[in-house]
């Protein structure tokens, strides 16, 4: 379709992640474009809020859309609520198979958009064209995802209201999804009365002509039969007004065409002009006419109820490892406590074993054995071996020239004592004088390692002092380090059950830090908000070493979004996380998006990116934060 002044150029960029390439089609309230989305490089549907008749915009000097009366401002801002009001409605289903996936909404340029799955095929309108008909038992068949997506949508209090041949998208494999949800409106359990008419004649029941009639699960059964009707019969089914002063709609088979008594009798009746006449629910319908949907859903929440068990066995195994993992003393400790025991334990065995070996201390200090340059441990007899060969007979020394040898070390321990404890004391604060005063927010500083080059080279991290509280310091990574899915599932998730929060503090606190490093990480509250904007679920607080940062951190924290923009080390990208030209990546935070298994991140541009994107995309970047102690 030839685009014009009303509609976004071609190479125009919304949020700074969707590109528009062409149009794919106008109506009366919306242009949807063919999009490319940046970030996953994949082609997507976004449909634009649009009301013609009402708006206005010329592209040749701005992408904004101006409302060109005053008097109809509030009814474009009305229209452009239950735009997104649709949004909102197909994300909540967007696991189903059987309707089009929702994958981001926003507004800007004064306006509206929602971002879908680009879908290659036609609708089955168009399909029919060509092909006319469609086999009885085969539609049955290719249906079963949509009736089912259709009874989902009807159990959250919700009808779709517009099913039709032209909302329903025939792909080239020969599924078949939903689309459309701009007239999905709520229902209650008796049915929602003066609901706004929506008509598409042979499509709408009676009730959807009445100012005042009761709407519901049976509204869509009635739309759903007719579209049935016409793939089996190649014939429009007739008005429902009409057959209210003359029923005269007649029975598949009257055509000539093969059909199964069940499906023919199951379609008729969810044609019936008096709604108490029809199935009042998906499951009823299905029952007469597959004749065993409800055996086959008991069975599959057979295997569903199975498998929570087994995840639920193997979840109480790793629970149990976690709590091992607790036990271990490193992990009871505050950071100041750590490194308070570590400077008495110092001192301690410098009294207790002064003038003994390296091996000899190590050992009455009870430090984990020697090892060699592979990370194995050296055998207990060689070290002795080696303890044994500095003797005074070996050195080629009498034993009372050994005695006296060791006389004066002895002397000299005296006074090796005190010297080393001066030693360690200035040594000790001199360490964190000098480093309090690098602690400056928004210097960067090293610490730790991790790959960075593209061969997996290691090299120091380099972090962002963010803000800085006493004793206290937080630190971001001035990169994105790594490509990793919030979640390996697909699943509603919170940051304490997130596959992601397990990385950081097992895996990269591991690998990143030595011993050292460690005992100047603090365990740090890991506050949990809700989502802002769409209010979901942030789950419970959490103690963590290292960590994301969340959505109203990310907010405070940075002045503006340019600082917000984060490159990707060339170990990042070959990992997989999606950079733009400038080399800048999208990486997670830890608060959930608009809704339980949605991640927030921060986009290329900086911007935080409420809405966020399936916690199982592996293409966003990790930025880890953490908190230093400082303790002098």
């Amino acid at each position: 379709m030839e685009e014009n002044l009303y509609c976004l150029r071609k190479g125009t960029r919304l949020i700074g992640r969707y590109t528009i390439e062409k149009v794919l089609g106008q109506g009366g309230f919306g242009i949807t474009y063919l999009g490319m989305d940046e970030l996953h490089k994949k082609k997507v549907a976004i449909k634009e809020f649009f009301p013609q008749g009402i708006v206005t915009r010329n592209i040749e000097y701005e992408d904004t859309v101006t409302v060109t009366l005053v008097g109809e401002k509030e009814n474009y801002d009305k229209g452009k609520e239950r735009f997104l009001k649709e949004a909102q409605t197909m994300a909540m289903f967007s696991k189903d198979k059987g309707i089009v996936k929702a994958l981001d909404f926003f507004e800007i340029n004064n306006t509206a958009y929602i971002v879908m799955e680009y879908l290659e095929g036609v609708t089955l309108k168009q399909y029919l064209r060509e092909n006319e008909r469609i086999d009885a038992e085969d539609l049955v068949e290719l249906l079963v995802p949509l009736i089912e997506a259709l009874d989902e949508i009807h159990s959250q209090g919700l009808i779709h209201r517009d099913i039709s041949p032209d909302n329903i998208m025939v792909l080239p494999d020969g599924r078949i999804k939903l689309m459309d949800f701009g007239a999905a409106r709520d229902y209650t359990e008796f049915g929602e009365k003066s609901l706004s008419i929506v008509l598409k004649p042979g499509y709408a029941p009676p009730e959807q002509y009445q100012t005042h009639g009761v709407q519901g699960p049976w509204t869509d059964i009635y739309a759903l039969c007719a579209t049935m009707y016409k793939c089996i019969t190649g014939e429009n089914p007739p008005d429902a007004i009409d057959r209210l002063v003359d029923d005269h709609l007649k029975k598949i088979s009257a055509f000539g065409i093969p059909v199964l008594p069940q499906i023919e009798e199951a379609i008729i009746k969810g044609m019936s002009v008096a709604a108490k006449d029809r199935y009042q629910n998906v499951g009823d319908f299905c029952e007469d006419l597959y004749g065993g949907y409800e055996e086959r859903s008991v069975l599959g929440a057979e295997e569903s109820q199975s498998q929570v068990e087994t995840e639920s066995a193997e979840q109480s195994v790793e629970d149990k490892a976690d709590m091992l993992k607790d036990e271990v003393p490193q992990e009871k400790y505050s950071t100041t406590e750590a490194v308070l025991e570590s400077e008495d334990l110092i001192s301690k065995e410098l009294s207790e074993n002064a003038g003994l070996t390296s091996e000899e201390n190590e050992t009455e200090a009870g430090i984990e054995p020697e090892t060699n340059n592979a990370g194995d441990k050296v055998p207990e007899q060689i070290l002795e071996k080696e303890r044994d060969s500095i003797t005074p007979e070996k050195e080629g020394l009498s034993d009372n020239r050994g005695k006296e040898e060791t006389k004066k070390v002895q002397k000299k321990n005296k006074y090796f004592l005190p010297i080393i404890g001066m030693l360690i004391l200035l040594g000790i604060t001199g360490f964190f004088v000098y480093n309090k005063s690098e602690y400056k927010v928004g210097k960067t500083i090293e610490f730790g390692n991790y790959p960075q080059d593209k061969d997996g080279t290691e090299k120091p991290i380099e972090w962002i002092v963010m803000k800085k509280e006493g004793n206290q310091v937080l630190l971001l990574s001035k990169y994105v380090l790594d490509a990793k899915p919030y979640n390996k599932e697909l699943e509603d998730v919170t940051w304490e059950t997130s596959d992601i929060r397990q990385w950081l503090n097992n895996e990269f606190y591991t690998t990143a830090f030595n011993k050292a490093e460690k005992a100047k990480i603090q365990t740090s509250l890991i506050k949990n908000e809700d989502n802002s904007k769409y209010g979901t679920n942030g789950g419970n607080d959490t103690e963590d070493k290292v960590f994301l940062l969340s959505e109203k951190e990310t907010e405070t924290l940075f002045s503006n979004k340019e600082e917000r923009i984060a490159k990707a080390t060339e170990y990042a990208t070959k990992s997989g996380v999606y950079v733009n030209e400038e080399k800048a990546a999208c990486w997670w935070l830890r608060s959930p998006g608009y809704k339980s298994d949605n991640a927030a991140e921060v986009d290329y541009d900086g911007w935080v990116y409420r809405h966020g994107y399936d916690v199982d995309g592996n293409h966003d970047g990790v930025r880890p934060a953490l908190h230093l102690n400082l303790q002098s």
